[in-house]
């Protein structure tokens, strides 16, 4: 996250004579996270802050900051994450918190400043820049070259059906009538014949690294899921941070790892939903996925959760997995998009959902 690069010299825009972009640097955190604070109306920790933009290692800055009258204006952040790609390893920039001071606005700083952070990146040798812009963006994420390439879908499982329809119907009563989800719970039955056991662990240690290797996709784009990344995603979050607390799950089928999954709690006035963040298996291994799936969801409704929330890519052998168990589409999807940096990009090849393994974990959503 730190650089010794110097600033970048903005050119006026308008009558503005915009402040330099240059890397975020040691100490500035504390004065970023008030901006976020006042960009996004809650607050993050300078520890957050520090694991979620610095705990990957970066071949170039990843955080980019203007100041102006010794506070800083604008914030362009992505993580540094590492995919498998059809060429080779490569760092796609992750698209994370972008930030303007709410009385700097309109003054066109993200239009400004974008195209000196691609450059960047691009002259550093990164492919593209992938994330999920939202709708601040405006028609800027349009004008700044990002491209739409597959949609991220919500799914939703009901773990508690009578509970949900009490809320719903607006009759306490319903919720409980406790029978329906012990008829519901039927479902999430797994055969014993496909000889999977599923575990829960608390590191991701060397069985990690093997089961990347051997179930990784082996064409398209997919995050690099190996010890390193596990633990970062998954685990080394600041312990007080109780959004970014999660459980992992270790599937065998005799002593080899076949798949792995990760799922968090949130409770909010009175309702406890369960996350489902990430889910991974080699692409033909149907019964491992079924089998975390199954686990997942037992543990989900005995910590309490009403229903459990997930995100994936229609068409695809995970999305496919869902619905069987018994998944729904949810309102609301987020649309992928990336931005070419250091070559062009194929776009038919991109919005192929077969090149991708992509769930919530791979962007800060879930």
């Amino acid at each position: 996250m730190t650089s010794t690069m110097a600033p970048m010299r903005t050119p006026a825009s308008g009558a503005d004579d915009l402040p330099a972009l240059r890397p975020a640097q040691p100490g500035d955190e504390a004065a970023l996270v008030a901006l976020f604070a006042a960009a996004y109306g809650h607050t993050m920790s300078e520890p957050l802050y520090r694991w979620k933009l610095g705990g990957l290692p970066s071949p170039t800055p990843n955080v980019w900051v203007a100041w102006e009258q010794d506070r800083p204006i604008f914030h362009y952040a992505s993580v540094p994450t590492p995919y498998q790609t059809p060429d080779a390893p490569a760092i796609l920039m992750t698209g994370a918190d972008l930030m303007t001071a709410p009385d700097q606005r309109r003054r066109g700083l993200l239009t400004a400043y974008a195209p000196q952070v691609y450059a960047t990146w691009s002259q550093a040798g990164l492919p593209f820049t992938i994330g999920l812009p939202n709708e601040r963006w405006g028609s800027r994420a349009d004008y700044l070259g990002w491209q739409p390439l597959l949609p991220l879908a919500w799914l939703i499982y009901p773990l508690r059906p009578e509970a949900l329809a009490a809320r719903r119907l607006h009759l306490p009563f319903l919720a409980r009538a406790a029978i329906v989800s012990r008829v519901w719970q039927r479902r999430w039955r797994v055969p014993s014949a496909h000889g999977i056991v599923v575990q829960p662990v608390t590191e991701a240690d060397a069985r990690f690294d093997l089961l990347w290797q051997t179930a990784h996709p082996r064409q398209g784009y997919c995050v690099q899921r190996d010890r390193r990344w596990v633990n970062w995603r998954f685990l080394s979050a600041p312990a007080d941070e109780r959004r970014w607390r999660y459980h992992l799950l270790l599937a065998y089928r005799g002593e080899e790892p076949v798949g792995y999954a990760a799922y968090r709690l949130h409770s909010e006035a009175g309702r406890t939903t369960g996350f489902l963040a990430d889910l991974f298996t080699a692409a033909a291994d149907e019964p491992a996925r079924q089998a975390l799936l199954a686990h997942a969801l037992h543990l989900l409704y005995d910590l309490g959760a009403e229903k459990v929330a997930t995100l994936a890519v229609p068409a695809t052998p995970l999305h496919h997995s869902l619905t069987q168990v018994g998944f729904r589409p949810a309102l609301g999807a987020f649309t992928v998009k990336a931005r070419p940096l250091a070559q062009p990009l194929d776009l038919d090849a991109l919005r192929d959902p077969a090149q991708w393994y992509l769930t919530g974990s791979d962007f800060d959503v879930i």
